[in-house]
Parts: structure tokens; C-alpha cells; sequence
């Protein structure tokens, strides 16, 4: 297994080309969204590594200048589907929120390897590890329980099965996410 210090300073596209290829993932998706539309106009778009993301935001960016693509964390291995545990902590801005902050709430979650990410607004989380259907519901309501991470968050991950964070950018959200920590217990 690769050591996980160089991912810091690299973006949350190497962050889940890391993530497909340690965990030997033979298939994933990408969610195409427009922000706040309720998901009237999301689409969901497998694949099988990032090598044609540049490609794939084109494409739907021609659709609709509006769109923007995440990660979602339903992915699939030689054991069957699994998930990536994935945070976006939405309800603090980060001035608002520390580095500690987070890594606390991470503990008490019962994470120990994973990414933590300024996404500009907020931190994202993406663990180096895979639950099953059943640990990832679990793992999203004890989520909820911590006032850090956004209810609407787990809601709308909850709603579709499976969790998403941003991996491009658009005017209003002009930051790539990018690792600034490695957390590791």
C-alpha cells in the first residue's frame, strides 16, 4: 500500500484515483448535478477510472453550463458493491471549523485512515476504507448526530443510497478540494 503523505497539497480527483486503486475498485460513478434543483436534473454516469473526467465535465457542461460532478461512494469490488464513509461538513464554513474539529468528530465516528479536504466553503472527508450497504447507513446516521456535519447532507445521501462530494469546480464553487490533512489514528 502506497504511503498516504503524498496525497497532501493534491486534489480530491487524486484523492479517489488513490482511493479506486488501492481498494482494486472495478467500477464506479460519477453524479452529474445541478446545484439546488432538488435533483430534478442529476445523472448518474459509471465508470471505470478517471482517465475521461475532463471529457465526461465537458460533455455535460455543454448539456448545461451549470452542472457539476462529485464522487459517489457506491463502488464496486471483487466482493460486490461497497461504500467509501464521505463527509461534507456543510454546516460550518471553515473559519468556523478547525482542523481539530473535524479530527474529533472523525474519532468519534470510529474513522482512522482517510483525507481531509478544503473544498473552499467546507472540509470533505473521504476514508481509505469500505463498508458494506448496511455499516454505511449506520455510518451516515451516526453522522448525524454530530451538528458539524450538514442534516441535509446525510438526508439527501440517505434519500439516494449512497454518499457524493464535489470533485470539479464552476463560478460559484471556483475551488478544487484538496487535501490538507491525513488522518490517520
Amino acid at each position: 500500500m502506497r504511503s498516504v503523505d503524498d496525497l497532501t497539497g493534491k486534489s480530491a480527483v487524486d484523492v479517489v484515483n488513490y482511493l479506486l486503486k488501492n481498494h482494486k475498485i472495478k467500477k464506479f460513478c460519477y453524479r452529474a448535478y445541478i446545484k439546488k434543483t432538488e435533483d430534478q436534473f442529476d445523472k448518474s454516469i459509471e465508470g471505470h477510472n478517471l482517465d475521461n473526467l475532463s471529457e465526461l465535465f465537458s460533455k455535460v457542461k455543454r448539456e448545461d453550463e451549470r452542472y457539476l460532478i462529485s464522487f459517489q461512494s457506491c463502488v464496486l469490488t471483487q466482493e460486490g458493491y461497497h461504500h467509501f464513509p464521505m463527509i461534507d461538513f456543510s454546516n460550518f464554513i471553515i473559519n468556523d471549523l478547525s482542523i481539530d474539529d473535524v479530527e474529533r468528530v472523525l474519532k468519534d465516528l470510529g474513522e482512522s485512515n482517510g483525507y481531509i479536504l478544503d473544498s473552499g466553503r467546507c472540509y470533505h472527508y473521504y476514508g481509505n476504507r469500505l463498508l458494506t450497504d448496511d455499516e454505511w447507513i449506520n455510518f451516515m446516521k451516526q453522522c448525524s448526530k454530530h451538528p458539524e456535519i450538514g442534516e441535509r447532507y446525510i438526508s439527501h445521501q440517505l434519500r439516494r443510497g449512497m454518499a457524493s462530494l464535489r470533485i470539479t469546480t464552476d463560478n460559484s464553487k471556483p475551488k478544487l478540494p484538496t487535501v490538507v490533512k491525513i488522518f490517520q489514528v
